[in-house]
């Protein structure tokens, strides 16, 4: 889980905080992917199937 969350903070979370479209999304389309990203990680560092995407961000 560690290294997991290790690998998120200094591979993905850099290009999604820094990237153009992350500053500032335009169209929901820019916005619902950035969020694919984030849900998608947070179950694969966190691996709780049943809990919402609320929890799993709180947890992380």
């Amino acid at each position: 889980r560690n290294v997991k969350m290790q690998l998120y903070k200094s591979l993905v979370r850099p290009n999604l905080k820094y990237a153009t479209q992350v500053w500032s999304p335009h169209f929901k389309n820019e916005i619902l992917s950035i969020e694919s990203v984030q849900r998608s990680m947070s179950r694969f560092i966190l691996n709780y199937p049943n809990s919402s995407d609320v929890d799993r961000c709180a947890v992380l």
